[in-house]
């Protein structure tokens, strides 16, 4: 759905998700499988990635292929594979795509958030930084003061994960979606909102008083918004 006017509130956003065709959407879902990138150097030291472009691993392919040949019992033969355009994440599809032997493309759409001047900074050291708390409990707020510093409008990245998600719906098949932490996040927030849950902007990365977390393993949507291991971490 092309946008006439920006969008500048939670509500706003809630309304434009409100327009995806929910029966499509959980045709889509019963089908979709999201699977976090490989893990990279940065990954192991703890740092903020975000927009950067990195490598994954060398170790983590080996991995990445054992868990691809797991997932061929469950990944049908007519399937594609949806990557964003950065190397973790391609490097990472393009194992996938070899050992189920299915058709991989890139959309940028699918991109992690963009940290700004966060990216690169400890994750340890950003959880004592006032700005990076606030931005985890409010992250849309956070963005209308320009938080985090140099970085993403928040809803200018739900905005386009949402444009993301219209584009899997119109491809009408199983999807195996090679993505980000922030993205797979976003894709469950939208879903909430299709399935009817009135949502705050907390929701994003707060299950209660929990932080979501997501590992590096292929899992699927729930029916509450849940995540579900397809495997166990491997």
């Amino acid at each position: 759905m092309e946008l006439v006017t920006p969008i500048t509130t939670l509500e706003e956003f809630i309304h434009l998700v409100q327009y995806l065709d929910k029966e499509r959407w959980q045709k889509i879902k019963r089908g979709l499988i999201l699977t976090r990138h490989g893990r990279t150097a940065w990954n192991e030291q703890g740092l903020l990635q975000g927009s950067k472009d990195l490598d994954i691993l060398s170790g983590e392919r080996d991995r990445i292929a054992l868990m691809a040949k797991s997932l061929r019992e469950v990944v049908p033969s007519d399937a594609l594979i949806v990557s964003s355009t950065l190397r973790r994440a391609k490097q990472s599809a393009r194992i996938y795509a070899h050992v189920l032997e299915v058709s991989q493309q890139e959309n940028p759409c699918f991109n992690e958030f963009n940290f700004g001047q966060w990216e690169g900074r400890s994750i340890n050291d950003l959880k004592r930084d006032p700005q990076h708390e606030f931005f985890l409990r409010k992250p849309i707020s956070a963005s209308k003061q320009g938080i985090p510093p140099g970085g993403e409008n928040f809803l200018d990245f739900l905005v386009r994960v949402h444009q993301g998600i219209d584009f899997i719906i119109d491809l009408n098949k199983p999807i195996l979606l090679v993505t980000h932490a922030g993205v797979i996040r976003a894709v469950r927030f939208i879903d909430l909102i299709v399935s009817g849950v009135q949502v705050k902007e907390a929701d994003f990365l707060f299950e209660g008083e929990s932080f979501i977390k997501v590992p590096h393993t292929p899992m699927r949507l729930g029916e509450q918004g849940e995540f579900e291991l397809v495997l166990e971490e491997v």
